[in-house]
């Protein structure tokens, strides 16, 4: 099928094992490294890697008041009873949104809109 939805006429066997699926989609280490001579899916790898960070601090960000750690733009800090409060402003433009604007951009010459539209 061309969904990639596994289905079956009838009954899935019960015996486990006895069912062998191959996965044949997706990037190769080579081509998400762009190393490839073929495809260089590097954009993906580069994209990922830095919704992965983003979301990190993201979260360190929001965990801040339990960890004591800001992952943010520091505007005020004290020593007694320690404390800090972060840029409001900055943090919103680092962390706000799905997948940020330029991960966007990197990824559209790899996003599929499906097999009927000729992609």
């Amino acid at each position: 099928c061309r969904d990639g939805i596994l289905r079956a006429l009838g009954l899935w066997p019960t015996t486990a094992g006895s069912v062998k699926i191959t996965y044949v989609a997706g990037y190769t280490s080579e081509e998400l490294r762009g190393s490839d001579s073929i495809l260089n899916a590097s954009p993906i790898w580069a994209a990922t890697l830095d919704e992965v960070v983003r979301k990190a601090k993201r979260t360190l960000m929001l965990k801040k008041g339990t960890l004591g750690w800001t992952a943010g733009v520091m505007a005020s800090e004290s020593l007694g009873d320690y404390s800090y409060s972060a840029n409001q402003k900055a943090i919103d433009h680092l962390f706000t949104g799905d997948i940020a604007g330029e991960n966007r951009e990197q990824l559209g010459p790899f996003v599929n809109y499906g097999w009927d539209l000729g992609s």
